[in-house]
């Protein structure tokens, strides 16, 4: 199970769905489900985990169906830079309490917030991206842990006044570029390759359309595996790799026309390509960014 594909699930079953009480009941009665297979598994537990991932996409689709409103409200109204009531108060200060709760019910707060969070815009301005995520992860974040929401909110909100909490230090690297992305964009180039394989091409082929849109050597791509495996884990690599492979043995079975995947689309691969070049500097067959 990919995170592109529980992405996908996910956002198709958002799309699809109208809130009611049968369908809120349908959810609970598949999770208490998954609650009863996962604990009536004996000795080993296989396939636990999968049982685990299952139960906590339905859960976050459940969350994020029967409370989109409130989700888009809630980033909308932050990204107003307007703060959250705090419901209307007799005394002194009622009229105070009362402007700031009309301000936060304003109706334009979710239409703002339904656009900022599925139209993209997400990357465009970081620190109210980082305000957003605290806010979602202060409301969100406690049914799946007590602390760890609190711990990411308050590091999240630390570096609106310069300072950098142990949880999002950097990790010392010699990588150049922004090395977190240019990990992706190799995974992401490996995928390409695989799931040409999975079409029918032979690997050299595979190799060589990969190379040309990313500007490297073919021989770069088996160190990248072999870097990848050693720090992201040899299971986890080639189960990404088997993935793509297997996505395109299926839309080769199917003689789809495009990938069932955008990700390992012609478009995706130019894109990933393009900005893989932009972020690495020029070397010697360009693989200077093939360090450590």
């Amino acid at each position: 199970m990919t995170e592109g594909y529980i992405v996908g699930v996910a956002d198709r079953l958002v799309t699809e769905f109208i809130p009611s009480q049968e369908a809120a009941a349908e959810y609970v009665r598949k999770l208490c489900n998954l609650h009863q297979k996962a604990r009536s598994l004996d000795g080993d537990a296989s396939g636990k985990d999968i049982l685990a991932q299952e139960a906590l996409l339905l859960s976050g689709c459940f969350v994020r169906q029967m409370t989109q409103w409130a989700i888009d409200h809630t980033a909308g109204r932050v990204l107003n830079s307007c703060p959250r009531s705090l419901g209307l108060r007799s005394g002194k200060d009622e009229a105070v309490y009362a402007e700031v709760a009309r301000a936060a019910d304003n109706p334009a707060h979710e239409a703002a917030g339904h656009s900022y969070l599925v139209d993209h815009k997400i990357g465009q301005n970081p620190a109210m991206d980082r305000r957003v995520f605290a806010e979602l992860t202060q409301a969100i974040g406690p049914a799946y842990s007590r602390h760890l929401p609190n711990a990411v909110v308050s590091a999240l909100r630390a570096l609106e006044f310069g300072e950098v909490t142990p949880l999002l230090e950097r990790v010392p690297s010699r990588e150049q570029g922004p090395s977190q992305r240019l990990w992706q964009l190799r995974m992401a180039a490996l995928g390409h390759i695989e799931y040409r394989r999975g079409l029918g091409y032979t690997k050299v082929v595979s190799q060589e359309d990969v190379s040309v849109a990313y500007g490297v050597e073919i021989e770069t791509f088996d160190r990248w595996k072999s870097r990848a495996r050693d720090r992201f884990g040899k299971l986890a690599v080639d189960n990404w790799l088997h993935s793509k492979r297997s996505i395109g043995e299926f839309d080769r079975s199917q003689r789809n026309n495009s990938s069932t995947d955008h990700s390992c689309s012609e478009v995706a691969l130019a894109s990933d390509g393009a900005e893989y070049q932009r972020a690495t500097p020029r070397g010697i067959g360009g693989n200077m960014d093939d360090i450590g």
